[in-house]
């Protein structure tokens, strides 16, 4: 898990935006970083017998994220530390979307909704 938190690092992202706890089982796999002046994306995937769960954040510099749009995928919003995290659901795959300030986050993944919502109050 320490190399999501060198590439926030190493990008002066604060790391209260990224969970800290994943579900047992979860290894690091791969992590992939993009920028360019105007934005930067964080894509950083974890493996459990060969099940994936990716975290996603993206950076907008200068400009605020845009708002999660509310789709009929929707099964809750879970708030936590004032923010509203929107979980839904997608075939096999739950995800959640967020945002803080220039930040658009995402976790995806085949997990359940208490599981996400510990990755969530981890945050």
């Amino acid at each position: 898990y320490d190399k999501l938190r060198a590439a926030l690092a190493e990008y002066n992202i604060e790391d209260n935006i990224a969970p800290t706890w994943l579900p047992d089982g979860y290894k690091h796999k791969d992590i992939m970083v993009t920028a360019s002046p105007k934005m930067r994306s964080i894509h950083a995937v974890y493996e459990n017998n060969n099940v994936e769960l990716i975290i996603r954040i993206r950076q907008t510099i200068g400009v605020p994220a845009h708002q999660v749009e509310k789709t009929e995928d929707l099964l809750e919003i879970y708030t936590a530390n004032g923010v509203d995290y929107y979980i839904f659901s997608n075939t096999d795959t739950i995800q959640v979307a967020w945002s803080i300030g220039e930040f658009e986050c995402q976790i995806i993944g085949e997990l359940t909704i208490d599981e996400m919502k510990a990755m969530i109050d981890s945050i």
